[in-house]
């Protein structure tokens, strides 16, 4: 018996701590202009950009995980 789709996203909730994130250009698109002035003052060459791409990895991972 095959789950729902519902039941494996609150599955992977629960086993992995799998939450929703969204890329830079998603996040951006819903943003106050205020927000994204204090968005654009974090450091360019921090961690932020290996921060993005490790959570859109773990998000493309997940995804595939529903598929199957």
């Amino acid at each position: 018996m095959g789950l729902s789709r519902r039941e494996r996203v609150d599955d992977l909730r629960e086993m992995y701590g799998a939450v929703y994130v969204e890329s830079a250009d998603e996040m951006l698109s819903r943003m106050t202009p205020a927000q994204r002035a204090l968005f654009g003052r974090l450091p360019a060459g921090g961690d932020m950009p290996a921060l993005v791409a490790r959570a859109l990895a773990a998000r493309r991972l997940m995804r595939r995980a529903l598929r199957s």
